[in-house]
């Protein structure tokens, strides 16, 4: 078997060939690197979050005003459990409400819903009722945001 010799053309197609291989390597590995580094980041940021969360005093809540006027909490932090004595996931799968005083709950209605008919921070302090009886004064603020899903959705606190 002999072999044929290869000419300048050929040599300088498969030298350029694998050039652009290694650029094309060279250009997805800085990419995954990239993303891997974003990714620890969101990572890192989550996590501070979450332990903010789970330590401030009260609640950090999103709750979203309905187009029917209906209230659905989004996120409660841990701290709400204190507060309402049930916890978070009970509010947000509307197995539980937090349960404010009769009395206040007027108000505690019109604060919404003048908060979503302006698109204004919503305010308020009133009284809630614990499963066990204790009655806690509570204050709420949040602020409106208009995103993608219909509604009105409140960023706030629960204090």
């Amino acid at each position: 078997m002999t072999e044929e010799p290869v000419d300048k053309e050929t040599l300088d197609k498969v030298g350029i060939d694998r050039l652009v291989a290694a650029i094309i390597l060279s250009v997805i590995l800085i990419w995954n690197r990239r993303l891997s580094l974003e990714a620890t980041q969101r990572k890192r940021a989550e996590e501070r979050f979450q332990s903010m969360a789970a330590n401030v005093p009260g609640a950090i809540f999103q709750a979203r005003v309905l187009p029917d006027g209906t209230r659905k909490y989004e996120y409660l932090s841990p701290g709400s459990e204190q507060l309402f004595g049930f916890s978070p996931e009970e509010i947000i799968q509307g197995r539980k409400q937090m349960n404010v005083h009769p009395d206040d709950q007027p108000r505690y209605e019109q604060a919404f819903t003048e908060a979503v008919a302006d698109e204004a921070d919503l305010e308020f302090v009133g009284r809630l009722l614990t499963p066990d009886g204790e009655l806690k004064w509570f204050r709420i603020s949040g602020k409106p945001v208009r995103d993608e899903k219909p509604g009105l959705l409140f960023n706030g606190l629960i204090l």
